[in-house]
């Protein structure tokens, strides 16, 4: 079957195969640059059009990818492929989902009839499926969905891994230890399982055990995530130089990376340093302004050097950020209690605790203003 239109059967044979070198040792730029040609040329190419979706997937260009799955979808299967409907709708599903359109990848990969898969494509189905439900926030469907994977490839572990960070979404942080155990037992070289590991450790405040695994995961993959995390566990137990050392070493792998500079400004202030601390804690909302935490601790740290001007206009754009966290109402309240603004620093104080009753700094706090307003 001759599948290169305008061409000799040879050459056709030629390309098929060169194709199939270049997928096989990931050079997907070079697909693309053959594909693109033919697939304009003769759109109703199933080869040409069904190598240049897969191209365009591993090279990033996932709506390309889109496009390109559903030409294929809707021509006629070639016998001699051994391709399924239901695998390119699988194929489909991931390009969206790794467009980030999760609802339509949702759509998609529910469309899939798992009867025309194999096991092991069964398994990316349902792990898939799972993937969707978590960014779309349906954590106890993705529970479900990516146990069904698991029944289908039990040997899998990104699976096991996957089961663990639904687990944590759903704040079930022991059971998940047992799912990046199973991950590490079947393939115990994967930096990414010990890093899970260790932060649901620092989740169940087991920050000896998190720093275990912080430090295998570093050694398998060094990465800026997994040096962040190790000076965040250090940081916990108040080792704060040798956090400062990890947290540089963050920074140095991914200059961009703002939460680094935002907990190296958290660990310099709690060392005293402070104008150090503020400019990190600025570079952080540099990169980024619209996160709660960098505006909310750089608040924090000026109350406890006395600037209470400045602490409220950084609760201030924090509560922009998000406004159902009570801390930035409580320490606002605080610095408008050292200016002498008692009623309004009373009214923060009782919004804290409207979002968290049980809020015990805030509790203190009332407490702190009462006995200041009956002496």
């Amino acid at each position: 079957m001759n599948r290169w239109k305008n061409v000799t059967p040879a050459v056709a044979q030629a390309t098929a195969l060169e194709l199939e070198y270049y997928r096989e040792t990931g050079q997907y730029s070079v697909v693309v640059e053959i594909c693109v040609p033919i697939a304009k040329n003769s759109p109703d190419d199933f080869l040409a059009q069904y190598n240049l979706a897969i191209a365009y997937m591993d090279t990033d260009f996932y709506s390309q990818s889109v496009e390109a799955y559903d030409i294929v979808l809707q021509m006629p299967l070639p016998d001699d492929l051994g391709l399924t409907h239901s695998e390119i709708l699988l194929y489909k599903g991931q390009a969206l989902h790794a467009d980030c359109k999760f609802e339509e990848a949702l759509d998609t990969l529910l469309k899939v009839d798992e009867q025309e898969l194999d096991a092991n494509k069964t398994g990316q189905l349902y792990n898939h499926i799972s993937d969707s439900y978590t960014n779309l926030k349906k954590h106890e469907q993705a529970l479900d969905t990516v146990e069904k994977a698991i029944e289908s490839c039990p040997e899998t572990p990104d699976y096991y891994n996957q089961k663990g960070n639904i687990l944590c979404e759903l704040n079930r942080h022991q059971d998940s230890l047992a799912c990046y155990e199973r991950a590490i037992e079947i393939d115990p070289n994967v930096g990414l399982y010990y890093l899970n590991r260790g932060k649901s450790y620092t989740d169940l405040e087991d920050e000896e055990s998190a720093l275990l695994d912080y430090e295998e995961a570093i050694l398998l993959d060094p990465t800026s995530e997994t040096y962040w995390s190790k000076g965040k566990s250090l940081d916990a137990l108040e080792r704060y130089e040798e956090s400062i050392k990890a947290l540089d070493i963050a920074i140095e792998i991914d200059p961009l990376y703002a939460d680094a500079y935002s907990l190296k400004g958290d660990v310099l202030h709690s060392l005293g340093r402070y104008e150090e601390a503020h400019k990190y804690m600025d570079r952080a909302i540099e990169m980024n302004p619209n996160v709660f935490t960098y505006w909310n601790n750089k608040g924090y740290s000026y109350n406890h050097v006395g600037r209470y001007e400045d602490a409220i206009k950084c609760f201030n754009r924090a509560i922009e950020c998000d406004d159902t966290v009570e801390n930035a109402y409580c320490h606002k309240g605080y610095s408008y209690f050292k200016l002498g603004d008692l009623e309004l620093a009373m009214q923060l104080y009782n919004k804290a605790l409207d979002i968290a009753p049980a809020y015990q700094l805030a509790l203190e706090r009332v407490n702190e203003l009462r006995k200041h307003l009956t002496q």
